[in-house]
């Protein structure tokens, strides 16, 4: 994604471009440098834990809803309009950040727990694991 800041880890964080108006979350997910990228989905070269836990955030998907474009009822995210839009606390303290990379691995960790499940079903606003809710919880207080 064509974005404003300088990620400091070996992880790519890969947002789809599109998304149901069904799922409350934005579906970012961990993959590796052989995983290549098309058209239907981003990739964040080298984000940390505190870029996936804010693209995860209430804050970042409210910003989402508003701003990003539809095709029928789903999302469609854009780098150019979405991500780089997006206003990025710039006085963020160490604690603040720490408490979002915290909730972040959660996440990570959690959705590790129920890799049986598909993102979308782990995503369903009616089936959503409560642990994995309370994660993202978390994540929207810490911002």
């Amino acid at each position: 994604m064509g974005n404003k800041k300088t990620p400091t880890r070996e992880a790519n964080y890969s947002p789809p471009s599109e998304g149901s108006g069904v799922v409350s979350y934005r579906l970012a997910k961990k993959s590796n440098k052989n995983v290549i990228v098309g058209d239907s989905n981003q990739c964040i070269p080298k984000a940390t834990l505190y870029e996936f836990g804010i693209l995860t955030s209430s804050i970042h998907n409210a910003w989402m809803r508003y701003v990003c474009g539809r095709l029928k009822s789903d999302y469609r995210y854009s780098a150019s309009i979405v991500y780089n839009n997006f206003v990025w606390a710039e006085n963020i303290t160490g604690k603040q950040k720490l408490q979002i990379e915290k909730y972040a691995q959660q996440i990570l960790d959690i959705r590790k727990k129920y890799s049986d499940n598909s993102l979308a079903d782990l995503y369903d606003s009616l089936t959503m694991p409560r642990d994995l809710l309370k994660a993202h919880q978390e994540i929207g207080q810490s911002c």
